[in-house]
């Protein structure tokens, strides 16, 4: 077994110390103070964030050769570990924010933001999914104003959501069409795809805590069901909307009203 195979071994067998002490400290320190359940999801996030970080952290030492030269085998290993843990993480900072909103705690740092160049950024963070499926994406800027007044960081997730969803939920080879127009007080954004749609009920229900069509749940197993409900709460709180409209196997549209930037 060589030093690399010993190091990863180590980082997965601390990780699973990790969270069966946090998960044991967890509950104590819940049965003693008697909070509820978000205050337990809140805790449980904040409490593992930490450990991933870290461990994320040598895995990327490990994948910039910092302690040797890697094997191509053991190259593809890191990779997936680090993947996975990136996707945990971010289940996490799902949930916490979550149990933010569930609390009315939820705080945004309103500022001027572009928002087709938002846009432009959570495209090309989505690059190499939508290569592996051949999505086009075309983007029709019709609005003479762009500025909106949002959190960037509240923003990105509002887009990275949106965006996400429908290139995971549209076939290979489908196009997903961007566009914006000005209203009075905002700026609308609509995100078409030619995807799998949905039925009247289950727009009913779109943006219910844990709520997941049928469809979407055969294509993705893994997901929560929190994203278009925490898009759904950021909007509300910021002075925004979103809505749906679909079809079954004809697509989706999520028009998305954003606050126009407060002038100075």
């Amino acid at each position: 077994m060589t030093d690399i195979t010993l190091i990863l071994f180590a980082i997965v067998i601390g990780f699973l110390l990790v969270v069966v002490a946090i998960e044991r400290s967890a509950h104590q320190r819940l049965k003693r103070e008697s909070v509820d359940n978000n205050m337990m999801v809140a805790l449980l996030s904040h409490r593992l964030r930490t450990p991933l970080g870290s461990i994320k952290w040598h895995v990327e030492m490990l994948l910039d050769s910092n302690f040797g030269k890697l094997q191509i085998s053991q190259l593809e290993l890191l990779n997936q570990i680090n993947h996975g843990i990136g996707d945990a993480i971010g289940i996490l900072n799902v949930f916490l924010e979550s149990a933010r909103i569930e609390r009315g705690a939820i705080s945004a740092n309103s500022k001027s933001v572009d928002l087709w160049k938002a846009v432009d950024t959570t495209v090309s963070n989505l690059e190499k999914t939508m290569k592996k499926k051949h999505t086009v994406i075309r983007e029709f800027d019709t609005s003479k104003l762009t500025i909106v007044q949002m959190d960037p960081l509240l923003l990105h997730m509002i887009l990275e959501v949106i965006l996400h969803n429908a290139i995971l939920y549209t076939p290979e080879n489908g196009t997903i069409t961007i566009a914006s127009k000005e209203q009075a007080h905002s700026i609308v954004l609509s995100v078409r795809d030619t995807g799998i749609g949905m039925t009247a009920d289950e727009q009913k229900h779109l943006f219910s805590k844990f709520f997941r069509a049928k469809k979407a749940q055969a294509i993705d197993t893994n997901g929560n069901g929190l994203g278009l409900y925490l898009v759904k709460e950021v909007l509300l709180h910021a002075g925004g909307s979103i809505r749906c409209e679909s079809e079954a196997n004809a697509g989706s549209c999520f028009i998305i009203e954003f606050p126009s930037a407060v002038e100075a």
